[in-house]
């Protein structure tokens, strides 16, 4: 993760990488994955601190519920690279994984 994001410029605070992780409407399947430098912190930001990887994860209040025991994994292969997501929230997901459509509540 850290050479990721020495990769993309993204640079660390106070001795971390920071990013934003959340879920925006969009993408075949509803909602799509949004992983995105961190900017400022946000009123109801969730954060979570990988001491491992010098990493801060920041979730946002309205993303939490759709996110909650997420785990991103990062792969390369001779396709390229990308982000893969297991959501336990996810009903389905589309083909390509970058969506989905969140388990019905209730």
């Amino acid at each position: 993760m850290k050479s990721l994001c020495e990769k993309n410029a993204i640079l660390p605070r106070e001795g971390a990488y920071e990013l934003r992780f959340g879920v925006a409407a969009g993408g075949c399947a509803g909602f799509q994955y949004v992983l995105e430098p961190y900017e400022s912190p946000l009123e109801g930001d969730s954060e979570f601190f990988f001491s491992d990887l010098g990493v801060r994860i920041y979730v946002g209040e309205k993303s939490f519920q759709f996110l909650q025991g997420t785990r991103i994994d990062y792969r390369q292969d001779f396709l390229g690279s990308s982000f893969m997501y297991e959501n336990p929230n996810m009903q389905e997901s589309c083909g390509c994984q970058t969506s989905f459509s969140p388990k019905k509540c209730c």
